[in-house]
């Protein structure tokens, strides 16, 4: 199973530029403990749910308390070493592991958000073309939060695909 999932190397669709600036200018703050705005963290939280579930759920970023920490507890070389290993993966000067994929001869299931900022989508489109008989499930209206955002959507599926597909021997 793959969720919000990326081959990475050149045949990935990278996100959009300007996210990358804004978790750039985050990650800059949450290393050098310096507090990130209330705005911000909202900010941060919208990129994730994506625009679509935001609009469908207007009063969201309302609930969200203006102390929130969303790095309590981590440690700046934690939060570093993660983004390091989400640079390399994106990076588009190796070729990822997209060839590989077509190898996967068990049933595998790839499920995106149609609104996920941080990994789009289009990215499973070129997973679920690269593994014969993949299953592709894109839930609709979901950010990068999906389990958050859809967990009785995402039980079902799973339960779906568990019970429906065999494991190899």
């Amino acid at each position: 199973m793959l969720v919000a999932a990326s081959c990475g190397g050149k045949e990935a669709v990278p996100r959009n530029p300007e996210l990358e600036t804004f978790f750039s200018e985050m990650l800059n703050k949450s290393i050098n403990n310096i507090p990130i705005a209330p705005q911000d963290v909202k900010t941060l939280l919208a990129i994730s749910m994506g625009s679509a579930w935001i609009e469908l759920h207007p009063n969201f970023l309302e609930t969200i308390p203006n102390d929130i920490d969303l790095f309590a507890g981590i440690p700046p070389n934690t939060i570093m070493e993660q983004n390091d290993i989400a640079q390399d993966w994106q990076a588009t000067n190796w070729s990822g592991i997209c060839d590989e994929l077509t190898k996967i001869a068990i049933p595998t299931l790839i499920i995106t958000g149609t609104h996920d900022n941080n990994v789009p989508s289009a990215n499973s489109l070129v997973i679920a073309g690269k593994i014969p008989g993949a299953w592709l499930v894109q839930i609709k209206d979901a950010g990068h939060a999906l389990f958050d955002q859809y967990p009785e959507k995402l039980n079902r599926v799973l339960h779906t695909f568990l019970s429906t597909t065999t494991p190899p021997s």
